[in-house]
């Protein structure tokens, strides 16, 4: 079961390791550093990040549905100026031939892309790969990055269209390892969220069905949320059964090495341990995710 950390320590994004001197660094390591941003944020100093999470706080990225982009087929070619619709598991082209105004009622589309077991994949700044079964690939070319950034968080809310982590979420150092999966924090390229992302590392079928067993417990919990249990944020998968889970991050540690580390605890500090323990595990028996024994079988 996971359980929140019951001493509720903060994560805080550590600065950045190296010669305290900056002065006496060259420029251009400075510009090093800075360039590493979107693939290592642990490495920028915290001022610069914090900023870029305050301004991702205030202004986050809203979907978008429809609007109008260049749509280019299959790899070679200039491509058509188009306006795109996102109705239900499709994306409605319709060919616009430069003009700036939507199509009107009965408007037949150019092509009707099916969302579902499609592949989106971000590009340069302003473009968007979907690759169609049956259909072959699709390029679309937003007006701005700003738009491009838009349509991603749009189409990400079609269930059943396969996406790539790194387009979402900026991944960070590595919290833990299990037997079948890893636990890294990361944020979110849209809010500036810090979250925790689960992957998994095996391959096995056992480790897959674990993961999707996890998955829908997860989205149950969900829809009945409780502080002591994380709440489940987005989840990749890919045709080759592999689920990645995006979720709260638990940012305080183990339990186990909290205890560990000290040589005994009180006796006020273990029976709140032990109740806080106990008294957190009933959400998920109320949910019929667990299971309690008759007292006196303990």
């Amino acid at each position: 079961m996971c359980l929140r950390w019951l001493f509720g320590a903060s994560a805080t994004v550590p600065e950045a390791a190296g010669n305290h001197h900056q002065e006496e660094q060259p420029s251009s390591r400075l510009k090093q550093q800075l360039s590493q941003k979107a693939r290592h944020p642990s490495v920028v100093p915290g001022s610069f990040y914090d900023r870029d999470l305050d301004f991702r706080y205030k202004h986050p990225v809203k979907g978008r549905d429809c609007g109008f982009c260049r749509v280019r087929e299959g790899g070679w070619g200039s491509g058509i100026d188009a306006y795109c619709t996102i109705e239900g598991h499709h994306l409605l082209v319709f060919a616009t031939d430069g003009s700036s105004a939507e199509p009107g009622p009965g408007a037949t589309p150019w092509k009707k892309l099916e969302l579902v077991g499609a592949h989106l994949a971000a590009q340069r700044k302003q473009e968007m790969v979907l690759s169609v079964p049956r259909a072959g690939h699709f390029t679309l070319v937003a007006p701005s990055p700003e738009e491009r950034m838009e349509w991603m968080v749009g189409l990400g809310k079609v269930p059943g269209l396969f996406r790539r982590v790194a387009d979402y979420y900026t991944l960070g150092k590595c919290w833990g390892q299990g037997a079948t999966c890893v636990v890294r924090e990361c944020w979110s390229r849209f809010t500036g969220h810090h979250l925790a992302l689960k992957s998994r590392v095996v391959s096995s079928r056992e480790a897959t069905e674990a993961m999707h067993n996890e998955l829908r417990i997860l989205q149950l919990c969900a829809k009945h949320p409780h502080p002591a249990i994380p709440l489940l944020h987005d989840f990749f998968f890919d045709n080759d059964g592999s689920i990645d889970l995006v979720m709260d991050l638990m940012a305080g540690g183990e339990l186990f090495d909290h205890v560990a580390m000290r040589e005994r605890l009180r006796e006020s500090e273990a029976r709140q341990v032990f109740k806080k323990v106990v008294g957190e595990a009933k959400p998920a028996q109320d949910l019929e995710l667990g299971r309690a024994d008759p007292p006196g079988t303990v």
